[in-house]
């Protein structure tokens, strides 16, 4: 997993930039970062499309996802909406409801790299409800994301095998 240090956006109590190399081309892993099911094969949370976005899909701005983060042995749950999507570039949410957090705003970026893989970079910025809990909230998600980091190498390693 690859840390990288960003400037704290003006309204933000915590950022987290994480990342990893994937061993397949964006196109291969987009759908492993932007389709609720498959997010949800890799990561610690469990993401399920509420309402699609005004076109009907429910992977483009305007469509509307729960998540809900296991936090020891318990879980809270938040609301999303997608604000940007660029397939096989970059996907952009916004938390609105939940999740102990009054602001959130998630980006997800992916680069192709030589050989055909991918670099994946992951932007979390968020305002807990209770003040001074920002480092706390940054403790739970870096160990779910490096776990899922590594789950998702391996399964967009054997995706791309059977193609």
């Amino acid at each position: 997993m690859l840390e990288l240090d960003l400037p704290d956006p003006p309204s933000g109590d915590a950022t987290l930039v994480l990342g990893c190399e994937l061993p397949a081309p964006p196109e291969a892993v987009w759908p492993w970062v932007s389709e609720a099911s498959k997010l949800s094969a890799w990561s610690d949370v469990v993401i399920e499309a509420v309402s699609p976005g005004p076109s009907g899909a429910a992977v483009e701005a305007g469509a509307v996802r729960t998540v809900r983060i296991p936090v020891g042995p318990l879980s809270v749950t938040a609301w999303e909406v997608l604000t940007e999507v660029l397939p096989g570039e970059r996907l952009v949410y916004r938390v609105f409801r939940g999740g102990g957090l009054r602001n959130h705003l998630g980006r997800i970026e992916l680069e192709a790299l030589p050989g055909g893989r991918t670099a994946l970079s992951w932007r979390v910025w968020l305002v807990p409800w209770l003040p001074g809990a920002a480092p706390v909230v940054a403790a739970v998600l870096r160990p779910q994301f490096a776990r899922g980091f590594e789950v998702l190498a391996g399964l967009v390693a054997e995706a791309s095998r059977l193609e």
